[in-house]
Parts: structure tokens; sequence; C-alpha cells
């Protein structure tokens, strides 16, 4: 029982440090920081929200992207196009994630950036797994697996692994 209860304690701190942390970054977009790192943020928030709260991730990343268009910050632009697809795969939105990656695997080719082209692979092949499209879904996380094993380097490898022999 005191395990449990520890346990039950860590997680709240936790969480309530987190809470703390988005409320934070929150605030700060409201001070005068230069554009990059209000869209940086913008970014943060929509990866930090995707899990608690989508409408309010969805929220922070028409926001990014707003200002990423204004601004001319193509790269964060498209990280968090990514993301926002992700949220919209949580809510059954497919083909609106799908045209989101699809910009972003030609935006991260044309600048060859291998991480990014994988993490689309993945997201496209969550996206055709949940879907049922079972051999796209399939195609699309061997090559995410064959990218980041080349990178030899992943913070989701595990992740992929699981999918590509799931799927």
């Amino acid at each position: 029982m005191k395990r449990l209860t520890l346990i039950v304690t860590f997680l709240l701190l936790l969480s309530y440090s987190k809470a703390q942390n988005l409320d934070s970054l929150e605030r700060v977009l409201k001070t005068n920081i230069p554009d990059t790192a209000k869209a940086k943020i913008y970014l943060t928030l929509t990866e930090k929200y995707h899990l608690i709260d989508g409408k309010k991730a969805i929220d922070f990343a028409d926001k990014g992207i707003a200002l990423c268009e204004k601004t001319s910050y193509d790269q964060i632009k498209y990280e968090i196009f990514l993301e926002k697809g992700k949220i919209l795969v949580m809510i059954s939105k497919y083909d609106e994630s799908l045209s989101l990656y699809n910009q972003c695997l030609t935006y991260f080719t044309k600048q060859k950036d291998n991480r990014n082209i994988a993490s689309v692979y993945g997201a496209f092949g969550v996206t055709y797994w949940l879907s049922a499209f079972y051999e796209k879904a399939y195609t699309m996380q061997s090559k995410s697996l064959k990218i980041y094993e080349d990178l030899r380097t992943s913070p989701f490898k595990g992740f992929i692994y699981y999918l590509y022999f799931v799927i």
C-alpha cells in the first residue's frame, strides 16, 4: 500500500510540474520575444498538449502555423504540421492528417532532413494502420525504420519496432 501511495504521489507531483511548465510557456508567449522563439514555443505547446487537450493543442498549432506563414519559418511550420497531423489522427480525421504528412514529406525531402522524414513515414504508418490499410502501414513503417537504422538514433525506435511487428 505504501508503494502505491508513493507512486500516486510521484505521478501527481510530476503532472503538477508539467502543468506549471506549460503555464510558464503560455505566459512567455504574451511577452515581447522574437517571433522565432514564439514559433518554437507554439510547437512545444502543440507537442505537450497533444495527449492532454487535443483542442488546445490544435489551437496552438494553428497559431504557430499562422505565425510561421507570416514570417517564413518553414522548418518550424512543417514540424507543427506533423504534430497537428498526429492530433487529427486521434480524432479520426485521417484524410486531413495524411494531407499534412504529404506536405511535410515534400518539404523535409527537399531539406534532406532524414530525422523528420523518418518521423513522417512513421506517422503515415500509424495513420494507415488505424485506417485499416495494413499493407500501406507496413510499407511506411518499414521506410521509417530503415531511415532510423541508417541514422543510428531514434527516440521512438522501440515504438516503431513494436508497430512494425504488430502490422
